[in-house]
């Protein structure tokens, strides 16, 4: 395309060159609406969505608690093992010497007749639960394109000098200037990355299980029950042992885990591109005119130019996330205002109708070659071509 400017822009000067304007030679004025079609908008686009990194864990497993038991000993309570209880006196001078009848046990290994002591075993279990996904990618698709057409309208100014006048033809030199406004191209959710998700999830359990040993002072009691015995009145009689245990100790301790796969699903993740743009052109021609009389009040125009196009657009992104069922996993937005100069190359034909007292109404049309513009919308890569076919209409006159 600037190859083609290059050759075009020397074509015209080379028509200009030897042209020198005589004092008495006529100016002329037009101005008219303008309208430009065929210009397009494209987009290569991107995705603001985070690359996906392999296999995604969610939720925690359960965390083993340290020490499931909740007593120091210290307080005469009721308390019931695996193979016996313990509690307080219902007399108060036994609660006073911190004594107690009020107890029982099952196994005769549990007498110990010389270190004068009486043992228990209590068994604590727990168990923890928790939920956790799994996601991996099966297929994902990435990456995406938009063209549209644009068109514009809005006016245009000419003003030329002749610089030949012949009998069935003459020649002059322009200059142009003139905007187009309302160029819009628009995007609506477009799919910028598809992905299909497979999603698992576990059910994990830990189970605890924390044996302590108690240990009672027997008192010296020469006269010790034989196993199985059981004093279960607090006011009954029997003989005496401590009320609170003189040593607490864990004596076993087992831990296991599992872990059950609960559901599965296949999930579609997808983030939809919305873009708008919004421009106005500003254009500046130079080149000859050519005119011939094809009838008294009609005259044939061929006008070639070379262009200098000032692009003025705004583009709005934005781009939603959405997982699962609608749920929104992120939203960016991006805009950008910006202006590039295009140059180019034009061509029109048309007709001129004289009026009266030096009036003319001149249409024409042709077609404009403007150099391509790119630049980057957030992730994506916006490209604008301004070249189109172009209409006027324009009132003027010739002084």
């Amino acid at each position: 395309m600037k190859n083609r400017t290059n050759i075009f822009t020397a074509l015209i000067c080379s028509l200009l060159a030897p042209a020198v304007a005589e004092a008495e030679t006529p100016w002329y004025v037009e101005v008219g609406p303008v309208y430009r079609g065929d210009m397009e908008l494209s987009v290569r686009g991107g995705t603001h969505a985070p690359a996906w990194g392999g296999t995604r864990w969610s939720g925690q497993s359960p965390s083993a608690v340290g020490r499931l038991l909740d007593d120091d000993g210290a307080t005469p309570i009721l308390r019931t093992f695996d193979d016996g209880f313990v509690g307080p006196s219902g007399w108060p001078h036994a609660r006073e010497d911190e004594r107690t009848q009020f107890w029982g046990y099952q196994n005769a290994g549990q007498y110990d007749a010389d270190a004068g002591t009486l043992s228990f075993q209590q068994t604590l279990t727990a168990q923890q639960s928790s939920t956790r996904t799994v996601t991996r990618l099966l297929e994902e698709s990435a990456g995406w394109s938009s063209r549209t057409s644009m068109e514009g309208a809005g006016v245009m100014l000419t003003v030329g000098r002749y610089v030949q006048q012949e009998e069935d033809w003459s020649s002059s030199v322009q200059g142009r200037l003139g905007w187009l406004e309302g160029l819009r191209g628009n995007v609506r959710q477009h799919t910028a990355v598809s992905r299909r998700l497979d999603v698992r999830t576990y059910r994990e359990t830990l189970n605890q299980s924390q044996t302590y040993g108690y240990e009672y002072d027997t008192l010296g009691n020469p006269a010790f029950p034989d196993a199985p015995y059981a004093m279960d009145d607090p006011d009954g009689v029997g003989p005496m042992i401590a009320d609170t245990p003189s040593a607490i100790m864990l004596t076993d301790e087992e831990a296991s885990a599992s872990t059950e796969r609960v559901g599965r699903r296949v999930m579609t993740e997808y983030s939809a591109v919305d873009l708008s743009f919004d421009a106005r052109v500003f254009t500046f021609q130079v080149g000859p005119r050519i005119e011939w009389r094809a009838h008294e009040n009609v005259t044939l125009l061929a006008q070639p130019s070379v262009t200098l196009n000032l692009l003025d657009a705004t583009v709005r992104r934005s781009e939603t996330l959405y997982s699962g069922h609608g749920s929104v996993g992120g939203q960016w937005s991006d805009r950008r205002s910006t202006e590039r100069w295009c140059g180019g190359v034009g061509g029109q034909l048309g007709l001129r109708v004289g009026l009266a007292d030096g009036w003319t109404m001149t249409v024409s049309g042709g077609y404009d070659w403007v150099d391509t513009t790119s630049f980057n919308v957030g992730p994506d890569r916006v490209r604008v071509d301004l070249s189109g076919y172009q209409g006027e209409i324009a009132l003027g006159r010739i002084f």
